[in-house]
């Protein structure tokens, strides 16, 4: 399987590249890849097209890595960037730079959701924890109090620095 990928440069040029075994059936149109793009390596790409053949006769080289699990523009988006690359005469590379926050764009990853579950302790080291550490103490009797499990974000209002005291 091969794929069409656009980079957002000022050309009209798409690019075939090689979808390795493993990631068939996991690159859809939409989705971010990284590959080589002359003698730069890992750039970012949207794929635009796939293809069982290719018409370049030449090596093709391979897709490096996808950057994200689902495609990150859906098919209505694409159809939209489509259309203003077309009507406005400019290359979808440039229009899905445009079309895309950069956020996104460039090194975007999701935030972390931080989960914490309180361990088993005995009455000597939840008082040892008191004395010595009074805010992972009130924090750890308040996961006791949620069941002995809790999202990280629920701790804040006990602790304005509730992550950095719970990786403590």
């Amino acid at each position: 399987m091969y794929a069409d990928v656009s980079f957002p440069i000022s050309s009209w040029q798409v690019f075939t590249y090689r979808v390795p075994r493993e990631l068939n059936g996991i690159i859809q149109t939409g989705s971010r890849v990284r590959a080589r793009l002359g003698r730069r390596s890992n750039v970012q790409g949207v794929v635009v097209g796939l293809k069982e053949k290719a018409r370049f006769k030449g090596q093709i080289q391979p897709i490096s890595e996808i950057v994200d699990d689902i495609p990150l523009l859906d098919e209505t988006l694409w159809q939209l960037l489509s259309w203003v690359s077309r009507y406005y005469l400019t290359p979808i590379g440039q229009v899905m730079r445009s079309g895309i926050p950069p956020r996104f764009s460039r090194h975007y990853k999701p935030a972390e959701i931080l989960e914490v579950s309180a361990m088993e302790a005995t009455d000597e080291a939840v008082e040892e924890l008191r004395k010595k550490t009074p805010k992972q103490h009130e924090l750890f009797m308040a996961i006791l109090e949620m069941g002995g499990q809790t999202l990280v974000r629920n701790l804040s209002q006990i602790s304005p620095r509730a992550s950095a005291v719970c990786r403590a």
